[in-house]
């Protein structure tokens, strides 16, 4: 497991958290949040609202399907 702690961080970063899975995406945003960063939760990509994610970093709890990769993959900005 990877410990980070909140001085790690210089400022907050949005992030952004998906799972269709409602109690592993609250213990993947505590995580996110415990850290120090700024988190949206979402439990489908569709409800992001934005044609290109505005966050810094994106945590996906992926199944493998790839339906639900495809869809998020063009709202992400390339670095």
């Amino acid at each position: 497991m990877l410990t980070v702690s909140k001085a790690a961080l210089t400022s907050p970063r949005r992030v952004l958290a998906i799972s269709p899975d409602e109690q592993r995406l609250r213990r993947l945003a505590g995580a996110l949040d415990a850290v120090g960063a700024l988190v949206t939760a979402v439990r489908d990509v569709a409800d992001v609202g934005a044609d290109v994610a505005p966050f810094s970093f994106v945590f996906f709890a992926w199944d493998g399907d790839t339906n639900a990769l495809k869809a998020l993959l063009p709202r992400l900005r390339p670095r």
